[in-house]
């Protein structure tokens, strides 16, 4: 998970700070995801609403945001 993290995002204080705004940008309740794209091989940061799933990808991680 490391080297993806590196590979992905440029480092752990990066990947954390992405996630980070993807969860501030999120309006109301929502969900910010960190995910796996089987078809790209590469982890990616995502946002959901509300009690929406992800659907193209693999959820790893998953923070609940609500405002």
């Amino acid at each position: 998970m490391a080297k993806a993290i590196q590979r992905d995002f440029g480092g752990y204080d990066k990947f954390k700070e992405k996630l980070t705004a993807a969860a501030l940008g999120i309006q109301g309740s929502g969900w910010a995801w960190l995910s796996y794209d089987k078809a790209t091989g590469r982890l990616r940061i995502e946002t959901t609403a509300n009690q929406d799933p992800l659907t193209a990808t693999v959820p790893i991680l998953g923070a609940f945001v609500t405002i």
